[in-house]
């Protein structure tokens, strides 16, 4: 009987995680922020630049091994941080059948786990699939959410990724247009700390194909010895930053 108690619940938690999974997105707005590492791609350029020319800026996330902060939406309260996640995406498909295999048994064998010693201390709440599919769905959404279709591999794209309940007051949402669309979007400061400030870690900044060197780059090393210089509570360092152009044009 406890067998077949256990194997009922497993089977609900299934189902249960299923349906979390499937409705994940009418829950929770989801908010990215995609990078590249490389800082000269034609693609990119073509796909973002266009004729504009536009901006390609580096940023380093880690020092030594250590991820920088990446988190505040109140910029005039920096302890109001919130919770934000970077992510290297994986293009392979054989690798990301194998890493959601892997997570969906590592979740079965401890809602197992779980299951029997509940049992044991004769403590399963009535409402026990439920309850652990809501922990775990998040687990497999962050998953989901690494994963890209291997014809993008070119990118070698890492994500800023960030989850915030839709009943919650969309008071720190803000609105920007592009090509006609309007896009909602959250502030989110990438720092570390220098003293008694913070650091934006900007290393590199390549200007697009169709500007003029001669004219863009000391335009960009006067902006950004002006901007070193401000008072901000988040501050770049100028001679870290170097500024250079793409280095090709692109056909009419």
């Amino acid at each position: 009987e406890l067998e077949n108690q256990h194997e009922h619940e497993i089977e609900l938690f299934l189902k249960n995680l299923k349906k979390d999974i499937e409705s994940f997105e009418i829950i929770y707005n989801i908010y990215v922020a995609c990078f590249c590492e490389s800082d000269d791609l034609l693609s990119q350029w073509r796909g973002y630049g266009a004729s504009d020319g536009g901006y390609n800026i580096g940023i380093a996330f880690f020092d030594n091994g250590i991820a920088f902060r990446h988190d505040i939406q109140n910029i005039d309260d920096i302890e109001l941080d919130s919770h934000v996640i970077l992510r290297k995406i994986i293009y392979d498909e054989n690798e990301q059948i194998e890493i959601i295999k892997k997570v969906v048994q590592v979740l079965i064998e401890s809602a197992s786990r779980g299951l029997v010693e509940l049992n044991q201390r004769n403590s399963l709440p009535e409402a026990w699939s439920n309850m652990a599919s809501k922990q775990s769905v998040n687990i497999l959404y962050d998953i989901a959410l690494s994963l890209k279709n291997p014809a993008f591999e070119e990118e070698a794209e890492w994500r800023l990724i960030k989850t915030i309940d839709v009943e919650r007051k969309p008071n720190l949402d803000k609105i920007r247009e592009r090509t006609g669309e309007q896009i909602s979007y959250l502030d989110t400061h990438i720092y570390t700390r220098e003293n008694d400030y913070l650091l934006f870690p900007l290393t590199k900044i390549r200007f697009g194909p169709t500007l003029n060197e001669n004219i863009t780059k000391p335009e960009l090393e006067l902006l950004v010895n002006n901007l070193a210089s401000s008072a901000d509570i988040i501050r770049i360092n100028a001679a870290e930053i170097t500024i250079e152009s793409a280095g090709f044009a692109l056909k009419p």
